[in-house]
């Protein structure tokens, strides 16, 4: 067991200069008045140790410093040394002599040493403890320590008792393991919520994903239909078609041997006219009078003139009223009203907020006039507004009067339209000439209405340049229609020829008012002419004497009037036939417009589905109503989150690892439960093994000083936690707890709870400061007799006042105070030699 040799001490609280203190085996006793400086020697041995200035009765480290007094100087640091024996090796893997010291100067700031090696406190501590040395051990008392165990509460005595047992290790890890589990626990908690929310996500999840799945398979089913009605619609289409051309081919050639016979009644009705006035020529050369032959003729040819003019009027009416039938038939086959009957009906209202159409607000450059009506088409006639309202109130005015429908435009409520960087690019290519809405002439406050109208779409010149653009839409000047998504729209544009009084005729009330003119004009010629032929009668009374040859000619002559007058009827007949069957064929072809036109809107939407294989023709109807029914079954569905079919699968995959995961934090926290319940069982039987030690000591101790039973229970003997309580019965005294005992049988039953401690744990040095202050002669022999019985086993440095303590000792070491300086001196009571111990 290691021995402490010596203690070198300088410039530490009352030692001014420095002092070496040898120290042997056995009981050594200090003494010296109060004041003197006797605990000293011991704070010295506790601040080399590593003790606090709270343990060295300092209330600052800097305070342990010799301060000066009695005309000597303070000085400037305090260092102590403690050398030790270490022969047995109680301390393994050092020196045989070992040298721990400690300097402290006045900033308080420490240095440790060992064998003259810088080291840090813990360190140093770390050495001392393969020797049992702690400077907070239960080997150290110092002054009112004893007192300190009798004021104790319960809990504190049984800390006493733990720091004895070493559970200290075990409740350390126990308090960790308890904070793990902590952690654990709410590690368990958090990860239980998020995956009660995963399950939430999953379940919810896999209902989209069911939802997502069935919507999957109607969409699948509905894209069949859906191929197979285009098939069967574009397979209809041309069937009827086929037909349509057929019919269309047979009416033609009627309608061609029809205009056959009108050309051949216009041919001979030309020559009975012509003959007419042949034989009005003959009948004047052959009048007896020839000044009223001369006369009768100009009558004649004026009359001729003027029913030829009448026939002129009626062809002309003839063909206006075919003009007026073909144009009604062109915009009844455009869904128009004709006339435009419900844009004019909204600007003849002429309300302030209506400005006018798409059309009639832009002039363009006859160039582009072609591109920029294929690409407006019927938005042309969009009327533009100021507001939303003036349009509501339009749109109201429409369905009072049944007037047919209307697009508008109104200003307050279209939303801008930016040009997308794409198009910006497009447009700068070769080829391009601008986009559409720069094209137009029109004012600046209407641009919003023109750009939403014409938004992206770029003109080209040639169908070329236009093939260059992708995913725009582009028209050329030809008129062929490049759509953005792929689409493409051309072919011939038919302008509608003929001419009415030298001018071109665009709307019907023009031809109409033609007609009315035409009318009016056949009303006056046939007046004119029965006035001529009131004068012409009055003439041919004047002529007595005519000719026979003359008589045949006017017979001649009405007979080929009757005959034209029957060939004009027929020929009436004929040109009505004519005219039925030419707007029968424009309706044929009107209607093959519309086929063709849907043929090639079906083959486009076939198109989106040439992939599908093995299609069958079949009924459209069923197939939309199976279609309608897949629809009705989507929109039943709602939207759907499509990601949920590969969501679900991935969830559900973090969903399990989730959930191992919190069945490995479970395994963690019943092994964290499970290691703590271990510890506790360790803790426990190590506890109570050694409060069994110690209190069996405890009474041996006590039956020894205080000639009576004692005993340490614990206020709960099934809780460790609980408290401790000393129990004593000195002699003739019934038994009771440390509280109730008189202060001298206190500072025993103390005396012997601290010696039942040092017993279970015997430590290589023991320093006790007037353990025995408040005992009485008999009681201090008493002590001094237990010290002596230990002193054979371990090292005893005893501080005391009592005689009785002293005399038992083997060496005694006086303490003076000189000056204000101690001053120390030992005497061998074995040799009762007197020897000074000043290391002077």
């Amino acid at each position: 067991m290691v021995m402490l040799e010596k203690i070198v001490v300088q410039g530490f609280k009352s030692f001014q200069k420095k002092q070496v203190v040898p120290l042997y085996p056995g009981f050594n006793a200090i003494i010296g008045p109060n004041g003197s400086g006797k605990s000293n020697i011991l704070d010295s041995i506790v601040f080399v140790l590593g003790s606090s200035s709270r343990q060295l009765r300092a209330g600052r480290m800097d305070h342990i410093i010799y301060n000066g007094g009695h005309g000597k100087k303070p000085a400037d640091h305090s260092i102590v040394s403690l050398h030790i024996d270490n022969s047995d090796k109680g301390i393994p893997d050092q020196d045989e002599k070992i040298m721990i010291s400690r300097r402290v100067n006045r900033q308080g700031q420490s240095i440790y040493r060992l064998n003259e090696k810088v080291e840090n406190r813990a360190k140093i501590l770390e050495i001392l403890s393969y020797a049992g040395i702690d400077p907070d051990g239960q080997n150290i008392i110092q002054q009112d320590d004893i007192t300190g165990i009798v004021k104790m509460r319960p809990r504190e005595r049984r800390e006493v008792i733990d720091h004895v047992a070493g559970i200290s290790e075990y409740t350390t890890r126990k308090e960790k393991a308890t904070e793990e589990l902590k952690v654990a626990e709410r590690n368990l908690e958090d990860a239980s919520i998020i995956l009660d929310q995963k399950k939430e996500y999953v379940d919810k999840l896999k209902k989209d994903r069911d939802l997502a799945m069935k919507h999957k398979t109607l969409e699948e089913s509905r894209a069949k239909l859906a191929a197979t009605l285009a098939f069967s619609r574009v397979k209809a289409l041309e069937s009827t078609l086929e037909n349509h051309a057929r019919n269309l081919e047979i009416k033609e050639n009627e309608l061609a041997s029809l205009r056959g016979k009108v050309g051949h009644f216009d041919d001979n009705l030309d020559d009975k006219e012509t003959l007419i006035q042949n034989i009005d020529t003959d009948v004047i050369k052959k009048s007896v009078n020839a000044e009223i032959r001369s006369e009768i003729e100009d009558i004649n040819s004026r009359i001729i003139k003027r029913e030829s003019d009448i026939n002129a009027n009626r062809r002309e009416i003839e063909r206006l009223e075919d003009m007026i039938s073909k144009m009604n038939t062109i915009r009844a086959s455009k869904g128009e009203d004709v006339g435009n009957r419900s844009v004019r009906a909204i600007l003849d209202l002429s309300l302030p907020g209506v400005f006018g159409t798409v059309g009639n607000l832009s002039t363009v450059d006859p160039r582009f006039e072609i591109a920029i009506n294929v690409t407006a088409g019927s938005r042309l006639n969009d009327v533009i507004t100021d507001s939303e309202q003036t349009a509501i109130e339009c749109i109201s005015y429409l369905k009072q009067n049944n007037l047919g429908r209307v697009r508008f435009l109104p200003l307050d409520r279209l939303q801008p339209t930016s040009t997308s960087a794409k198009a910006e690019i497009a447009s700068k290519m070769s080829g391009i000439i601008d986009f559409a809405v720069n094209l137009l002439q029109f004012d600046r406050k209407y641009r919003i209405a023109f750009s939403h109208v014409f938004r992206d779409t770029l003109i080209a010149e040639d169908a070329d340049s236009a093939r260059k653009v992708r995913g725009l839409r582009v028209a050329t000047l030809e008129g062929d229609l490049f759509e953005a998504g792929g689409a493409i729209t051309g072919g011939s544009l038919r302008k509608m020829q003929g001419k009415v009084n030298v001018k071109d005729i665009t709307d019907v009330n023009e031809y109409e008012n033609a007609i009315k003119k035409l009318e009016l004009d056949i009303e006056s010629l046939k007046k004119e002419i029965g006035d001529l032929n009131i004068l012409l009668e009055e003439k041919q009374g004047k002529v007595t004497e005519e000719s026979k040859e003359v008589e045949k000619l006017q017979q001649e002559k009405s007979k080929i009037i009757e005959e034209i007058d029957d060939m004009k009827h027929s020929r009436k007949g004929q040109y009505e036939q004519k005219l039925s069957l030419e707007a029968e064929i424009q309706q044929l072809r009107i209607n093959r417009a519309k086929l063709e036109a849907e043929l090639e809107n079906s083959l486009l939407d076939y198109e989106k589905y040439k992939d599908c294989k093995d299609l069958e023709k079949a009924d459209p109807q069923k197939l939309q109503k199976e279609l309608n029914n897949i629809d009705r079954q989507l929109r039943a569905i709602g939207l759907v989150n499509m990601k949920a079919i590969e969501e679900y699968d991935q969830y559900e995959k973090e969903y399990k690892e989730f959930s191992e995961r919190v069945e490995k934090l479970k395994e963690e926290r019943n092994s964290i439960e499970e290691m703590i319940a271990k510890l506790e069982e360790k803790r426990k039987l190590m506890f109570y093994s050694t409060l069994e030690e110690i209190s069996g000591e405890f009474a041996k101790i006590f039956m020894t000083l205080a000639e009576g039973p004692a005993e340490l229970v614990m206020e709960d003997p099934k809780d460790i936690e609980s408290g401790l309580v000393i129990k004593a019965q000195p002699k003739d005294k019934r038994l009771l707890s440390i509280d109730s005992l008189s202060g001298g049988e206190k500072t025993l039953t103390a005396i012997a709870f601290l010696f039942a401690i040092q017993r279970h744990k015997p430590f290589p040095f023991y320093i006790l400061d007037e353990i025995d202050a408040a005992l009485d002669k008999k009681n201090s022999e008493k002590i001094g007799d237990l010290i002596q019985g230990y002193s054979d086993k371990s090292q005893f440095l005893v501080i005391s006042h009592n005689d009785a303590t002293v005399r038992r000792s083997n060496r005694v070491y006086g303490v003076s105070m000189q000056n204000g300086v101690s001053q120390i001196m030992g005497v061998d009571l074995s040799n009762t030699k007197e020897s000074p111990e000043s290391g002077q």
